[in-house]
């Protein structure tokens, strides 16, 4: 929402005469879940963009994640596609493979591994390959693979605080 105020100066003090409501449109900001997910989103950009420098494939990634959540089609999704987005923006997004099973964390590749499989690294693959899942409490755990994964990867990486918040508003 905006507002207009109007305020006296003085030479010391300046006090608000009037605050009037200008926009009365709903903002992704209004909503708790979306501003919970625009921290998280920004805490990861703060701590994996040590240049300073112009990224036009950076900057449009953040401008297409301020649409959807303006649009607010899908909360629960909007922080997998972004750290996935992001990942591709920093270089680390590992390439799918059909039939992946498993994910090795420092080299940063999916394996097929019928030994050991790992639903968090098979339905990450799937998001990658397909862009879409029906599996809440399997996205879940990917999303916690790919924050490991961006650990493992980005120096001094911690998103702990803001992912925490996360965790306890998509239970």
């Amino acid at each position: 929402m905006y507002y207009e105020l109007e305020f006296k100066a003085s030479s010391q003090f300046h006090s608000v005469q009037r605050m009037s409501l200008v926009n009365t449109q709903p903002h992704w900001h209004t909503s708790p879940q979306r501003l919970a997910i625009a921290y998280f989103i920004c805490d990861v950009v703060y701590q994996s963009s040590k240049e300073r420098n112009k990224d036009a494939l950076a900057f449009e990634i953040l401008r297409r994640t301020q649409t959807k959540l303006q649009e607010g089609n899908n909360d629960f999704f909007l922080p997998i596609e972004f750290i996935c987005d992001w990942m591709e923006a920093l270089g680390l997004l590992p390439e799918p493979i059909l039939g992946a099973t498993g994910f090795n964390v420092e080299e940063g590749v999916f394996v097929v591994d019928n030994n050991a499989p790992n639903p968090a690294a098979s339905n990450w693959n799937q998001w990658l390959l397909h862009k879409n899942s029906n599996d809440k409490a399997g996205m879940k755990q990917s999303f916690s693979l790919m924050v490991r994964y961006l650990e493992t990867h980005v120096p001094n990486f911690n998103v702990t605080p803001t992912l925490t918040i996360l965790q306890q508003i998509f239970v």
